[in-house]
């Protein structure tokens, strides 16, 4: 097998613009089937798209042979049992974010795939700009010397009509931090390369909130300070790493687009790179699309694990409960 076969489940916004295209336009990969509850939407969009089959139920998208992987952009409340259904059926599965809306969802996904032999990824495609990348690389290097702390923000003006279920608690999960917080929250991890132990924040009205304000500490000492927000109308959506021998400024770069500067300070001067794409709205799902697909067909861990997305469902409930609470809370020592 030298190709990937993909069902997508759900034909909202993002499957429509981003991820089909990059799955059409991925090297391993082709797009067999999509699957809506209304099968009319269901078969205009894959005409739209190319795909092979449409379905109007997961039942019949797990027992078409022609797929491998499942791409599941369904309501969140609804991601862990699809996900363990289609890993039950043998079917590797790349979940959208968040992966679940509970710690024990998410470890029984999780559970369920290794008990399966499949591939459970997550599709934080931030961790595929290579802004970040290179970002990550910087500071493995030792090149900023001892890290010291990190600031993050990922806002935008949402005023826009939403679905339904986005403004339904037990179904969304949460606001800001559902949209734009949870991507934010794993590209620290990723490009800091340690773990978060505690977490202090702040929330206007949760738990559908329009902004968040939170304090992580790592494992080493260093903190970082995480703003996302529907409410900003001009945000600078950027990383900065700072170290006591150098500093990162990766600008712009935290978006559904590939685009930005990364900046690195050390005393061995300034470099500035910027960078572009072809198709900048998709560049970073096409990159998603391979990873996972090479994944599967080379037996290799994909770039964002089921062990990613569980971190991340962690720092959100910690997020809520020290909002709630009005104090520090301990993450990942249970």
């Amino acid at each position: 097998m030298t190709e990937v076969g993909w069902a997508i489940i759900s034909t909202g916004r993002h499957p429509e613009a981003r991820m089909a295209p990059a799955i059409n336009r991925a090297r391993n990969s082709r797009l067999v089937a999509v699957m809506s509850r209304d099968l009319g939407r269901a078969k205009a969009f894959a005409a739209r798209h190319g795909a092979l089959r449409a379905y109007d139920t997961l039942e019949a998208v797990l027992a078409d042979p022609e797929v491998q992987a499942v791409y599941i952009a369904s309501p969140n409340y609804l991601h862990a049992e699809q996900t363990i259904a289609a890993v039950r059926a043998g079917k590797h599965v790349l979940c959208e974010k968040p992966m679940a809306l509970t710690i024990e969802d998410g470890r029984r996904m999780v559970k369920a795939a290794r008990e399966a032999g499949v591939k459970l990824g997550v599709a934080f495609h931030c961790r595929h700009h290579p802004a970040h990348r290179e970002a990550r690389e910087v500071v493995r290097s030792g090149a900023l010397g001892e890290i010291v702390y990190a600031t993050a923000s990922w806002s935008a003006l949402a005023l826009g009509p939403r679905p339904e279920w986005w403004s339904k608690p037990e179904q969304v999960g949460g606001g800001a931090i559902m949209g734009t917080g949870v991507h934010v929250f794993d590209l620290l991890r990723f490009v800091l390369g340690r773990e978060i132990v505690e977490v202090f924040a702040y929330q206007d009205a949760p738990p559908v909130e329009a902004t968040d304000s939170v304090l992580f500490k790592f494992e080493d000492g260093s903190t970082a300070h995480v703003v996302c927000s529907r409410k900003v109308a001009y945000p600078n959506n950027d990383l900065n790493i700072y170290g006591m021998a150098g500093r990162i400024r990766s600008m712009h770069t935290i978006s559904t687009d590939l685009k930005g500067t990364l900046e690195v300070t050390t005393a061995a001067g300034v470099t500035v790179r910027s960078f572009e794409a072809d198709d900048p709205p998709r560049a970073m799902y096409v990159s998603l699309v391979e990873d996972f697909a090479r994944a599967v067909l080379d037996g290799c861990e994909p770039a964002a694990t089921g062990e990613d997305g569980l971190k991340v469902i962690e720092l959100t409930l910690a997020v809520f409960e020290s909002n709630r609470a009005g104090r520090a809370v301990p993450v990942g020592r249970a």
